[in-house]
């Protein structure tokens, strides 16, 4: 850039500045009357609250249900219809799912976190512990199966290692009556002792291991009850005034210059 092509610029911003200044009526009108109608408008709009609470998903070995599908069960109809009767409520399911409930993902855990957006903070609450606890009712089910499964299958693997003991030890008496007066009766004794025995160290192996799965076996369970916020999330009155009011200067710096160069233009053409 030169010195021309700078100086020149220098004098284009001294313009707009000063026609800004020359028309600061226009501006500071605009710019009050856009605070005006923001201020309006945020004090006439609904307030929303928010409010959540953390659900812990199901987990034996493995998560009982995936996250998409617990979210979808949260969208569902059946827990929609759980909170319209709950309190007496006629929430369209359209709306249930776009504007009132939000379920955010926490990543790398088996926990979900369900928000309520609704214009009663009171209500939110409610609605918040209606949906978390019409979820748990619906996939407690699932739980109680698998666990009973699990449960199941571990007393089948106690009675076969029971076996396997009993089986051994019987064994073991043979051996020892037999002593040596049979000795092919007695290899084929320590041969099905050896048999045994392994399948006793897998059958045990087994059973720890699905013993494990129970200990660390989880429930669905709901963390962190929904607490009452005191401020609304929305409207949010400082940043509409910050944005009114850059609106305003723009607008009004906009109508400032169109002003001026009209006037320009009769002036040169009466001329």
């Amino acid at each position: 850039m030169d010195e021309k092509e700078y100086v020149e610029q220098e004098i284009n911003l001294r313009e707009y500045i000063s026609i800004v200044v020359k028309r600061k009526k226009i501006v500071l009108g605009i710019l009050l009357m856009s605070i005006i109608i923001a201020t309006i408008v945020t004090f006439l709009t609904p307030k929303i609250y928010e409010v959540s609470t953390v659900i812990r998903l199901g987990l034996i070995t493995q998560p009982l249900i995936s996250k998409p599908e617990a979210t979808q069960m949260l969208m569902g109809q059946t827990v929609l219809y759980s909170v319209n009767q709950g309190l007496n409520l006629n929430i369209d399911v359209n709306e249930f799912r776009k504007s009132i409930l939000k379920i955010v993902d926490i990543k790398d855990t088996n926990f979900l976190e369900v928000k309520i957006r609704y214009t009663s903070p009171d209500l939110a609450v409610k609605i918040c512990n209606l949906v978390s606890n019409a979820f748990i009712q619906e996939v407690k089910e699932i739980y109680n199966k698998s666990f009973s499964l699990l449960t199941n299958r571990i007393q089948e693997i106690e009675q076969q290692v029971k076996v396997a003991e009993d089986r051994i030890e019987t064994l073991y008496q043979k051996v020892d009556t037999q002593g040596s007066a049979n000795m092919l009766r007695v290899m084929s004794y320590n041969n099905n002792i050896v048999t045994y025995e392994n399948l006793y160290n897998l059958l045990k192996e087994k059973e720890y291991t699905l013993k494990n799965d129970l200990i660390n076996s989880r429930e669905f369970k709901i963390f962190d009850p929904p607490l009452i916020l005191k401020h609304p999330i929305a409207p949010n009155p400082k940043q509409n005034i910050a944005i009114s009011v850059i609106l305003g200067l723009v607008i009004g710096s906009f109508v400032a210059f169109f002003v001026e160069l009209w006037q320009r233009e009769a002036k040169d053409t009466k001329k």
